[in-house]
C-alpha cells in the first residue's frame, strides 16, 4: 500500500476539526437563547444577582445546554468518524510474515528470510475498499443506505455527550469563581491618583 498508507485517515481527521467548532457554536448559541428567556420570566431582576449575570449558567442548564451541543456536533461530524475509522481499519489482501521459523529440528531461535515462498492459498482475498472518506461514505450509502452512515453513534454519543455535560459544567462554575476573584482585586486594589 506505499508509505502513504501510514496517512490514511488524515483527510476525515482535518475535516473532523469541525466537531469542537460546531459543539463551542452551539454552546454559545443556546446558552445565549437560555439565558434570554431566563431573563424574561425573572420576576425580580436582583432576587437573585449570580442567576443570569455575567452571562453564567447554574450547573444544571450548563450541564443541558452542553449536552445538547455535543449531541448536535456528533451527529453533524459522525459519518466522518466513521469513514476515519474504516479508512484505518483497511487491510491489503495478503502480507507475508517476513521472517518463519526453521523447519526439521535445530535451533527455534533461528529464522530464516521467507522472500522465496509463495503465500498460502488458504487466504481468503478481500475485495478492495474505497480508500478515501468520500469514497467509503459513497460505498455505506450505496450498499446499505443513509442509516449506515451512523452504525454505532448510540455509544459515542453516550461516551462524547456525558464528557462534554460535564466539562461544560464545570466551565461554567470555573468562569463563576474566576469573576468573582477578579471583582474581589479590583475592590481591594490602591487607586491610582
Amino acid at each position: 500500500r506505499g508509505i502513504g498508507s501510514l496517512w490514511d485517515g488524515t483527510g476525515a481527521s482535518l475535516l473532523l476539526v469541525s466537531n469542537p467548532v460546531i459543539q463551542h457554536y452551539a454552546y454559545e448559541a443556546l446558552k445565549q437563547y437560555y439565558l434570554r428567556i431566563a431573563r424574561r420570566h425573572q420576576r425580580k431582576p436582583s432576587a437573585n444577582p449570580s442567576s443570569t449575570a455575567g452571562n453564567v449558567l447554574h450547573p444544571l442548564p450548563a450541564f443541558v445546554v452542553g449536552a445538547a451541543a455535543k449531541a448536535l456536533a456528533t451527529v453533524l461530524t459522525y459519518p466522518l468518524q466513521l469513514a476515519q475509522v474504516r479508512l484505518r481499519q483497511t487491510k491489503p489482501t495478503h502480507i507475508p510474515p517476513l521472517f518463519t521459523p526453521i523447519r526439521g529440528g535445530g535451533d527455534p531461535s533461528r529464522t530464516e528470510s521467507h522472500t522465496n515462498q509463495t503465500p498460502p492459498q488458504t487466504q481468503p482475498q478481500i475485495q478492495p475498499q474505497p480508500q478515501t472518506t468520500a469514497g467509503i461514505l459513497r460505498e455505506l450509502f450505496r450498499t446499505r443506505g443513509f442509516g449506515a452512515w451512523y452504525t454505532g453513534i448510540h455509544a459515542k454519543l453516550l461516551q462524547t455527550v456525558l464528557t462534554a455535560a460535564f466539562t461544560f459544567l464545570t466551565y461554567e462554575q470555573i468562569l463563576v469563581v474566576v469573576r468573582k476573584v477578579l471583582r474581589n482585586r479590583r475592590r481591594i486594589s490602591p487607586s491610582r491618583t
